[in-house]
């Protein structure tokens, strides 16, 4: 997920609360980096919408539609 800004340390608690195993998630600065095993449909998270838990606007997008966005950037340079 990527953000507009970093979210704020209670954020991240509640972030923490609400993400049941075996979903995990890692923060990287404006960046948080999620794993769901059994599909996001599948993940303890998705019935809660993630900006407004965070407080912050964000964006989500899988690791497959990352890299290829970032490929698509490296050759237009």
């Amino acid at each position: 997920m990527f953000l507009s800004e970093p979210a704020s340390a209670a954020a991240l608690e509640k972030l923490q609360e609400l993400t049941l195993a075996p979903d995990r998630f890692m923060i990287g600065g404006k960046e948080i980096y999620f794993y769901f095993p059994n599909g996001v449909s599948g993940s303890s998270l998705w019935k809660h919408p993630l900006d407004r838990v965070l407080g912050v606007a964000g964006t989500m997008r899988n690791w497959k539609t990352v890299t290829t966005l970032y490929q698509m950037a490296m050759e237009v340079e």
